[in-house]
């Protein structure tokens, strides 16, 4: 995608051949005249865990994209999920671009912990650069939560940064999944905080943004802290 952008946008102005930089893993580079520097590497094993290598061996990747395949019910469980794997795994934020359209808002859950208030940040940097609303959402299980909502959402609003008429937001009462799922639709990025939590608690519990990103029809992003370079 990255030479095909270069061709588009300008001529190529130096590219070099591949080049084995260990045993499985080849690199070119290509500059384009508008200073574009794309860096194509090859890496030979399993996809899964080769991702998960190239983003741990190098702690300058802040985000790792990817398609999917759309597998759902049986076949979904036989054959697994490259991105669900990757995203349980990744030493950084996951964007996993399921449907994803140039017109697209953003949508972030709003929670109060640290891990969203983080999903917060990073969905408030996409919005800034795709040009487009940023929404917050407090999903609350019953009414009486909302005083500690509206304290969240107003919290969040600060994380983000943006000018008042690029944010809205929203407290609902309800299901956490199902109401970010039915909010998010196909019109939206959907936006989540990873949370913290033991190896244990992952197998017996899940993931929340995981259950999301298996159901979601909108592109997600499962947001992580950047890592120290």
């Amino acid at each position: 995608v990255g030479l095909l952008k270069i061709i588009e946008d300008g001529e190529i102005a130096q590219k070099h051949p591949p080049q084995a930089v260990k045993h499985g893993l080849y690199e070119n580079h290509a500059f384009g005249t508008a200073d574009q520097n794309v860096r194509f590497r090859l890496r030979d094993g399993k996809p899964v865990s080769q991702i998960l290598a190239e983003a741990q061996d190098d702690p300058s990747y802040d985000l790792i994209i990817m398609g999917t395949r759309g597998y759902t019910g049986l076949k979904k469980l036989l054959v697994g999920s490259i991105a669900q794997e990757v995203a349980l795994h990744a030493p950084c934020s996951i964007l996993v671009a399921k449907n994803l359209q140039p017109d697209q808002r953003v949508l972030v859950g709003v929670t109060g912990r640290e891990t969203a208030l983080e999903a917060v940040r990073q969905g408030a940097q996409l919005a800034s650069a795709m040009n487009t609303h940023l929404k917050l959402l407090a999903v609350v299980a019953d009414i009486e939560m909302r005083p500690s909502a509206e304290e969240h959402v107003a919290e969040a609003r600060e994380v983000a940064s943006l000018p008042k008429e690029q944010i809205e937001s929203d407290i609902v009462v309800g299901d956490s999944t199902s109401t970010l799922l039915s909010e998010a639709g196909d019109a939206h990025i959907l936006v989540l905080g990873r949370a913290k939590r033991s190896k244990m608690s992952e197998i017996f519990r899940g993931d929340l943004s995981l259950k999301i990103l298996n159901q979601s029809q909108s592109p997600v992003l499962i947001t992580s802290y950047p890592r120290p370079l």
